[in-house]
């Protein structure tokens, strides 16, 4: 069975989403601004846990593939299917406006299952934010929480950990007007992440390389010593004009 959501995201909206989430790719700015990939997925996740289909600490890994940009102000419809197997449950959801599949994605619930590293991150830098309630708050307004949502805010604050570890690379790429955009994302999530609060600092490694066209990000997302989230992204680069005739 295949249920369907309808949903639109003002400029103002994507502005505040990207604000609150520290991700400040220009993509996203603008008044006909790129709807972020982890918008779409956390308003869809949203939907689900809204009809209490499933819990959000109980939610295992997000996989999701980006196939083309949509801009705020486009009606974007959300069709999802549902498949119960073993201990998990699976809420695959595919995103399309104007008959063009922006994003497919899956959300599985049930137990974490451990995934091999494929890179050392013991080198790589660490970054360290803290959680701020208006942040929370703002990111509940997109996932049907009635208060904060530490949850997503901390998945939503992947972008702009991969944006800030793989800098010398945004960098070099913006000066000959390229921005970075998912071409796909795996994230693994361990339970805690459903505790999260105010007092937690979240403390990010990253570690990204060139991979053929694209570039493969790794990142372990950590709060009080615990592992909270693992997440590995394909990421590509291209100006603004290059969106709109091809997809990511």
């Amino acid at each position: 069975m295949t249920v369907t959501y309808t949903t639109q995201f003002s400029a103002a909206q994507v502005h505040k989403f990207v604000e609150a989430t520290g991700d400040d790719n220009p993509l996203h700015q603008g008044d006909a601004p790129v709807v972020p990939a982890f918008l779409l997925v956390l308003w869809a996740k949203g939907r689900v846990e809204a009809e209490r289909l499933a819990s959000p600490s109980a939610l295992a890994s997000i996989e999701f593939r980006c196939k083309a940009p949509a801009r705020a102000d486009e009606k974007i419809t959300v069709s999802k299917r549902t498949k119960i197997n073993d201990e998990s449950t699976y809420f695959s959801l595919i995103a399309e406006s104007s008959g063009i599949v922006r994003l497919e994605a899956t959300l599985r619930y049930g137990p974490l299952e451990p995934r091999k590293r494929s890179v050392d991150l013991n080198e790589a830098p660490i970054q360290r934010r803290g959680f701020c309630h208006v942040d929370a708050e703002t990111v509940a307004q997109f996932t049907s929480r009635s208060t904060f949502d530490y949850q997503g805010l901390a998945l939503g604050t992947l972008s702009h950990a991969l944006l800030s570890h793989g800098s010398s690379v945004v960098r070099a790429q913006a000066a000959e007007g390229r921005y970075p955009v998912y071409a796909c994302a795996e994230i693994t999530l361990a339970p805690e992440i459903a505790q999260l609060g105010v007092e937690d600092v979240l403390i990010t490694r990253t570690a990204m390389r060139k991979a053929h066209e694209l570039y493969r990000a790794t990142t372990v997302a950590n709060a009080q010593d615990r592992m909270i989230y693992e997440a590995t992204a394909l990421l590509s680069f291209v100006k603004k004009a290059e969106l709109a005739a091809k997809p990511i």
